[in-house]
């Protein structure tokens, strides 16, 4: 089948149909047989499914089709960069039987670089030519000398073989080579990988519980095509549909789950909560339509009315299997936590149609709603019963919430009154009115974990100010308040006395801007910009124990402020128009890593990270999306972990696929002595082919990565403090370079010959 396949339900999707089977006297109609049993599984709660899903589909590594012409097989699987199909000629056979016949197309023919080309109504289909190897002693490849290329006569297409040794099986292999030959690794990258199909397919959020797995969820417009084994069920979505997945201690898949309405769903938020026993997965949205997969459980909240289209979903640790799901007001759900008794908490907006607990904690707050949609706040109970819920007056959307020892929730509003502004003194940051000047001004809210009002109070300046869903986090140690966003303000208050900021205004541009507020009275503790002259955007924070904290987000600007660190990734250089970066903060404000993360992406294309999450001071866990195709030339850094980990370097297609993927900081990042100054730019300046040094007494390290991150150069200078030192660049081949020695930011030089 071949599907050109659009989102739009208007309009029909048309299916045509190509059909290749054995060809000649000599050829057999055979059973395939399913080969390696892959180690994950896939569960679908879609409307169509029936009342318990269908669960636990299994796939295989390879499916064979056994001697369809006498002593050939016919082998479809899955290599590092997509499917593959073998043709097995085992000694004895005779190689011009093999013949295989298409039906259903236009023409079909063979172009100048040897790939079959089958047309349809101005389309084709592609078999990349063939290449021809045997096996020998132990599995080993023997190549041969020659290329199988194909041969067309009348829609029957049959191969060329020159000699072998009969003795040994042949094989005529159809599909691409690995992208990168196989081993791809990426310094300072522990693992990294599409996770995608053909459709646009994003990471919305990640997590991670205390004993290593990890958690995605997102959006996927990927197809699936067939349930296996299950009462003859076939399915063909090119609809929006919401996904979740774990991925064990060693970055191996265990599960895959979709969950969606027939007319699609979006997946913004996912937490965990570990018990003793278990852990259980929440997820949360919006459902499009009337039939989103709804499940009642026993004790908890549940709504299945189709009106309401906002949901929350809950699934189990071990096989992902559907625990309870519902619909929760009448917009979204935007954004969900856990807190420190294991309840659930959710934001979103509401256009009034909010549920009420019956039994809500004494002295929690209950709002009225302003009529025109508005952000909420909803608590449940450890076994996800609703026990408190308010409107947010003056929020027109809550985006983000964080649970510790507070409920924080992060919104942004264009309202001049903020209905429930509360100053709770004792040198908290507070404004109790909208900024003067243009947009939204963010909103944050504090909480008791009874719904009991702390803190609330405008932040922002006097342009547009906004938080994302991953914008918000709480240390776990002394409770920290950290956000990150976007802003067009000229006037925020930034931290000029921190050991890194940015007060770098770009009027013509978004910025992205980083906070912090003191978890025991509030006060504002550090804020800065981030970001270059191109402008930037902050999507997910992250914050550990130690209130080490890590930002990620995207960016237009080639100026953003990089700072290399030994044994983690490190690219100075953007490739394409817009790279994905990541930052990563001491405790006392030193930018301690900042690196781009992206390849050279087609016109049009993008990176971006949206999420990040930490296992402690081991690893950092990272989601997004790239438009990057992964190739030699392109620079994506993926890394294929091994001994299991997922590993996918196949570009999906369409705008983008979801990427994932983890950095192993432990002795890296964690408690970090040494300090360096990060402002003198002017202590390094950069000019072709050589960079001139002007450093204080004494012996320095200088280094050089290229556009991929690559360590180049490295090397000791003496400098005696007043003579620059020339670090000469001309043997490095042409290209753009980032040097950098030890308290200076990078510059970047150009090598040309």
């Amino acid at each position: 089948m071949v599907a050109r396949i659009d989102t739009s339900i208007a309009t029909a999707d048309t299916l045509y149909r190509l059909d290749m089977r054995p060809y000649g006297n000599t050829a057999q109609q055979v059973t395939p047989v399913s080969l390696v049993q892959k180690d994950w599984f896939q569960n679908f709660y879609l409307p169509w499914c029936g009342d318990s899903g269908v669960t636990d589909v299994q796939g295989y590594c390879r499916v064979v089709y056994p001697n369809i012409f006498p002593k050939i097989d016919m082998h479809f699987y899955s290599g590092s960069a997509g499917q593959k199909m073998a043709f097995v000629l085992l000694p004895g056979c005779d190689p011009s039987k093999l013949k295989l016949a298409f039906t259903g197309q236009d023409s079909i023919n063979v172009d100048i670089w040897g790939t079959l080309k089958i047309y349809y109504d101005g389309k084709y289909m592609e078999m990349p030519f063939a290449q021809a190897y045997q096996v020998g002693t132990g599995n080993t490849i023997i190549p041969v000398s020659w290329l199988p290329s194909y041969n067309v006569n009348n829609g029957v297409v049959s191969f060329q073989y020159s000699s072998y040794n009969p003795a040994l099986p042949l094989v005529f292999q159809v599909g691409p080579p690995p992208a990168l030959g196989g081993g791809v690794a990426t310094p300072g990258v522990c693992w990294a990988t599409y996770i995608g199909n053909e459709g646009r397919d994003r990471v919305a959020d990640n997590a991670v519980d205390p004993n290593g797995n990890s958690y995605i969820t997102g959006t996927t417009y990927s197809t699936f095509a067939t349930f296996a084994n299950n009462v003859g069920q076939n399915i063909f979505s090119a609809t929006s549909n919401v996904y979740v997945a774990r991925f064990d201690a060693n970055d191996n898949l265990r599960w895959y789950d979709y969950i969606s309405s027939s007319d699609g769903a979006y997946a913004f938020s996912i937490a965990t909560k570990t018990t003793e026993t278990t852990t259980e997965v929440y997820i949360a949205g919006l459902g499009i339509g009337t039939d989103f997969y709804h499940l009642p459980e026993i004790g908890a909240y549940n709504n299945n009315a189709p009106t309401n289209h906002g949901f929350i979903s809950k699934f189990d640790y071990d096989q992902g299997l559907l625990v309870w799901s519902t619909h929760f007001a009448d917009w979204w759900v935007r954004s969900i936590a856990v807190d420190s008794e294991g309840r659930l908490v959710a934001v979103g907006t509401a256009a009034g149609g909010l549920p009420v607990a019956a039994n809500p904690p004494a002295g929690s707050v209950n709002w009225p709603y302003s009529p025109g949609g508005e952000g909420y706040v909803a608590l449940f109970t450890a076994g996800d019963d609703l026990l408190w819920s308010t409107h947010l007056g003056g929020i027109s959307e809550a985006q983000a919430v964080a649970a510790n020892k507070d409920i924080v929730v992060a919104g942004v509003t264009a309202s001049d009154t903020l209905y429930h502004a509360h100053n709770p003194g004792n040198g908290a940051y507070f404004h109790g009115t909208r900024f003067q000047g243009q947009g939204n001004d963010v909103v944050l809210y504090a909480f008791t974990e009874d719904g009991v009002e702390k803190w609330g109070t405008f932040v922002g300046g006097n342009q547009n100010d906004i938080v994302s869903v991953n914008a918000l986090a709480i240390a776990p140690g002394n409770h920290d308040i950290y956000f990150c966003g976007n802003t067009g303000s000229t006037n925020l208050p930034i931290s000029t006395d921190a050991p890194y900021y940015s007060d770098a205004i770009n009027p013509e541009a978004i910025n992205g801007w980083i906070a912090q507020f003191d978890g025991s009275n509030y006060a504002l503790k550090y804020m800065t910009l981030a970001g270059g002259s191109s402008g930037s955007d902050m999507y997910g924070i992250a914050a550990q124990a130690d209130n080490q904290f890590f930002v990620v987000g995207g960016t237009d600007s080639d100026d953003f402020p990089i700072v290399p660190r030994d044994g983690l990734y490190n690219a100075g250089t953007m490739l394409g128009s817009h790279d994905a970066v990541i930052m990563a903060f001491t405790p006392d404000h030193y930018l301690a890593w900042s690196s781009y993360f992206g390849g050279n992406e087609a016109g049009g294309g993008s990176d971006g990270l949206t999420s990040i999450s930490a296992l402690g001071n081991e690893k950092i866990y990272i989601g997004g999306a790239t438009s990057v195709e992964f190739s030699s030339t392109n620079f994506y850094p993926f890394t294929e972990e091994g001994g299991g980990a997922w590993w996918d370097d196949t570009y999906g297609g369409n705008t983008s696929d979801a990427v994932v993927g983890g950095f192993c900081i432990s002795g890296i990042l964690n408690g970090i002595a040494e300090h360096e100054a990060q402002a003198p730019r002017q202590a390094l300046t950069a000019t072709l082919n050589e960079a001139r040094l002007l450093l204080p007494p004494g012996r320095h390290p200088v280094q050089v990565f290229d556009a991929t991150g690559r360590l180049c150069v490295q090397q000791q200078v003496s400098s005696d403090g007043v003579t620059p030192n020339v670090i000469d660049l001309t043997p490095l081949q042409p290209g753009s370079y980032w040097v950098r020695t030890e308290g200076t930011k990078a510059s970047r030089v150009f090598v040309i010959h």
